[in-house]
């Protein structure tokens, strides 16, 4: 029975063999066009076209491995042709594929791959104005938070930065921060745009002068700068400098002692340093002295009030061109004159027979103008006394006729102040003329007998009191004739 079987499995293989009309190959003959292995090449670029080696090709179905070399030129063969995905990888550069369609050819020359970058550097340089390099800036790439420094050139370089895009960030101290934000393109080696970068704190300088010529610088000067309450003050050449001012646009004040106070509007340009023009300011005229009198005048018919005004006036400028007293309390303002022999700015006023007793105690203002128009009050002083009492004369009076030398005699005279007496001898004509006068005669005397001798003739004499701020009250005129 075995035999048999066996008998009849031979015969229907032999049958089988020898049934077919066509010759039949060997399937392990490379030749044969069903062979089932094939070779797959190609090239790698960059998307600048540019050669990339090292890539690694993966044949996904077998994960075959290959390399690209430095031409960017890769094969992998012996691999079955069966449909699949060829893989492309390489650090620094975005992966990619490509799906291989064999469609019964052994060999295949795939499409050129561009592959785009993941990492790249990027680099540039960083300036002040106008364009002067500035080290120690602290670059900052944002996406990684990672960083680098300006060198001596302002220049600057990042590597191994993930290619997306992105803000880059400008920081240093005494600069205004800014940003750039950076878009790669299909580039790994970015030049930035170069960066500008403003100042925020720097200085302010100049220099404080004489108005007058010449033009000297003035020392001690307060230089004050609103914005950070900043105070310097100038040395002795008159210059300033003030550090770390923040750029903000504002006032600079300048203020001394004796000087018009002045001020300028500083606006920031793009230098760290600021230089102003030269200040100049204008000396307030100074009132080193006052002098302020009043005469009482008595006569028969009436008592006449006049007022005296004496300033000593310092101006470094010169040009002073108005100088006025004012008392409010009188409903006074008038101008005095400059008198070139006293050196004084002075005047008479008569007051005629209104009583100036209510200028007792009260102020005296005096202002000077100078040729900027400038009008600066720059004193003031009292009135201490009006001296309306009056001495009377005893003898000779009334026309009494006496010698060439009589004897002058008045009653004693006891205000409760310090003063002295002046006599003063006038010829009876018309206009009057002064005889004789004698002054600073002590407070304690009543008589005196002139050092003079009187022709003959009519006469009539005064008696004075002078108190120590040269106020006066004269007497009534007392007449004698003379034989």
């Amino acid at each position: 029975m075995n035999r048999i079987f066996l008998t009849l499995i031979i015969v229907v293989i032999g049958l089988g063999i020898f049934s077919c009309d066509a010759p039949h190959s060997n399937p392990l003959d490379p030749s044969n066009p069903d062979f089932a292995y094939g070779v797959i090449d190609g090239f790698l670029l960059t998307q600048n076209r540019t050669p990339i080696g090292g890539v690694k090709i993966i044949w996904k179905n077998q994960n075959v491995i290959s390399y690209t070399n430095t031409n960017g030129y890769y094969v992998i063969a012996d691999i079955l042709r069966d449909d699949g995905w060829v893989l492309f990888e390489k650090t620094g550069y975005k992966k990619d594929s490509i799906l291989v369609n064999w469609n019964n050819q052994k060999s295949i020359r795939l499409e050129e791959k561009l592959l785009g970058y993941t990492i790249g550097s990027l680099d540039g340089f960083v300036f002040t104005p106008p364009r002067n390099a500035i080290s120690g800036v602290k670059v900052i790439w944002k996406n990684e938070n990672k960083f680098s420094l300006t060198n001596e050139n302002g220049y600057y370089k990042m590597d191994d930065i993930q290619m997306h895009d992105g803000m880059l960030y400008f920081e240093k101290d005494g600069l205004k921060k800014d940003s750039q934000y950076v878009q790669w393109g299909a580039q790994n080696n970015l030049r930035v745009t170069d960066k500008i970068l403003n100042y925020n704190v720097g200085q302010i300088t100049g220099s404080v002068k004489t108005f007058s010529l010449p033009r000297t610088g003035i020392n001690n000067v307060r230089v004050y700068w609103k914005n950070q309450n900043l105070l310097v003050y100038t040395d002795t050449d008159g210059n300033y400098l003030l550090n770390n001012v923040n750029y903000q646009n504002g006032w600079l004040y300048f203020e001394k002692d004796g000087y018009r106070s002045d001020s300028i509007f500083v606006q920031f340009g793009n230098q760290n340093v600021t230089i102003l023009n030269d200040i100049f300011l204008n000396s307030i005229p100074r009132l080193e002295n006052i002098n302020i009198s009043t005469t009482v005048i008595h006569r028969y018919t009436e008592t006449r009030y006049r007022l005296f005004v004496q300033a000593k006036i310092i101006d470094l400028e010169g040009d002073v061109n108005l100088v006025r007293v004012r008392c409010d309390a009188l409903g006074f303002n008038q101008q005095l004159v400059y008198n070139p022999s006293t050196g004084f700015y002075e005047n008479n006023f008569d007051f005629g027979q209104t009583n100036i007793s209510a200028g007792l105690g009260k102020d005296f203002i005096v202002t000077a103008r100078d040729n900027n128009n400038y009008t600066y009050t720059i004193g003031t002083a009292r009135l201490t006394r009006v001296i309306d009492k009056e001495v009377v004369p005893k003898e000779p009076i009334n026309s009494s006729v006496v010698g060439s030398s009589p004897t002058m005699v008045w009653e004693r005279f006891s205000p409760g102040y310090n003063f002295n007496y002046r006599v003063e001898i006038y010829t009876a004509t018309i206009p009057s003329e002064l005889f004789w006068s004698k002054s600073n005669i002590s407070s304690d005397d009543v008589r005196l007998v002139p050092d003079v001798t009187l022709p003959a003739g009519d006469y009539y004499w005064v008696i004075w009191c002078v108190d120590e701020f040269n106020n006066q009250s004269r007497s009534k005129e007392a007449s004698f004739i003379v034989k």
